[in-house]
């Protein structure tokens, strides 16, 4: 169930999204080639029903940073202009009003563009004259406003209703509608991205001076990533922005493949691999000298609800046999050693309790899943990957 609280955490997180979006969401709809681009443009911003008393800034964006270009000091003006020299095409710049005003535009087929201030917050009413790639952005920047407004009027529903008799069933059904909406609004956007090819889609971790978090998982969307990739170091091949995401993209394909290939050594009928750890005495164990007719090895975390289900099952297996019969391997990438040694002691897991290092993590759990259970025969050939504990308890009562 979608929980209300971490969605009220996660509300700051969407609202600078929703200003930080269009500083990643770049759409490049042209196909002109580099030497039809004019180095000389500039960006005029018109005030249409205010004036704008304050200094506001243009920057360049670049893959790791932003850099100054100009800034000018509006006293009481109704147009401001910046004349530019741009070094590549496409380029992306922003108008910054302040900490948190701000509007992208990316310069595409038409040098000159004309961005019109409607009202106060700058960054959600505006339009623009002369890029159509900045328009996008604008449009995925309104979806992620509808989303925020759509979040808060349930919200205030669900909060007007804590001292109803129904509150449980409303708190429920707020979960689901709000999952829904964050469905919904994910979809479009993606969808969005994958209507535009030649565009820097929004990966916040590219421009990771802007947040660690993405909309956009490359691990759940890597077709997608891969899509833009192909597409826009094809249309531009020397341009920064696409260099940069060319190559995160590459690498991750290419870890990708390598985590697909050790998942594969871990597979039925072969062998587990040789690893020495450190055990509850700090010193280190060889797996492979472990004597029993089946070897269990559990990888596991603390904070994991599945491991708390089946360290039961477990604890009650473990004492129904021998270690002749049965004996289990359990490592830990715990970081914190003596806060995993207690652990093990309080949680009363007597089997052999290893702790390993992330040098250990491509060999024994590529994909970074917990927790999983392998089943060995004597020989550590693996009999069961990802066994669950009825699985094991079948197999020992043969």
């Amino acid at each position: 169930m979608y929980n209300i609280k971490q969605q009220i955490l996660r509300i700051n997180k969407i609202y600078i999204f929703s200003i930080l979006l269009p500083l990643v969401f770049t759409v490049f709809s042209c196909n002109s080639s580099n030497s039809d681009f004019k180095k000389e443009t500039s960006v005029e911003v018109v005030f249409d029903s205010l004036s704008f008393n304050g200094k506001i800034y243009l920057e360049r964006l670049s893959p790791k940073s932003t850099i100054i270009v100009d800034s000018i000091t509006g006293n009481n003006a109704k147009s401001i202009t910046f004349n530019i020299n741009s070094k590549q095409y496409p380029e992306i710049y922003v108008l910054r009003f302040s900490a948190e005003q701000a509007i992208t535009l990316v310069m595409d087929s038409i040098s000159n563009i004309k961005v019109i201030i409607h009202k106060f917050p700058y960054n959600s009413n505006y339009s623009i004259e002369g890029s159509n790639s900045s328009n996008i952005i604008r449009e995925n920047n309104m979806l992620i406003n509808k989303h925020i407004d759509f979040f808060e009027n349930k919200y205030s529903e669900f909060r007007n209703r804590k001292r109803d008799e129904n509150f449980n069933y409303y708190r429920k059904q707020t979960d689901s509608i709000l999952r829904q909406n964050q469905i919904i609004l994910y979809n479009k956007l993606k969808k969005n991205i994958e209507n535009n090819p030649k565009s820097l889609a929004s990966i916040l971790a590219i421009y990771s001076k802007f947040g660690a978090e993405n909309i956009f998982n490359i691990e759940y969307d890597y077709s997608t990533y891969k899509l833009i990739s192909d597409s826009l170091i094809a249309s531009f091949p020397n341009n920064t922005h696409t260099v940069y995401f060319n190559n995160f993209v590459e690498k991750i394909g290419v870890d990708n493949e390598l985590k697909r290939r050790r998942e594969e050594l871990l597979n039925k009928d072969n062998k587990y691999p040789d690893i020495k750890l450190l055990n509850l005495n700090n010193k280190l164990y060889n797996i492979k000298n472990t004597k029993a007719d089946i070897i269990v090895v559990y990888i596991w975390k603390s904070n994991y609800k599945a491991f708390w289900d089946n360290n039961v099952k477990l604890k009650k297996l473990y004492k129904s046999y021998s270690r002749e019969k049965l004996e289990i391997i359990g490592i830990s990438f715990e970081k914190d050693k003596l806060s995993w040694s207690n652990y093990c002691k309080m949680e009363k897991m007597n089997w052999i309790n290893l702790i390993s290092g992330p040098e250990n993590l491509d060999i024994i759990n590529p994909n970074d899943i917990y927790p999983r259970i392998f089943v060995l025969d004597r020989e550590f050939n693996i009999l069961l990957k990802d066994a669950t504990v009825d699985e094991l308890e079948l197999i020992l009562k043969k």
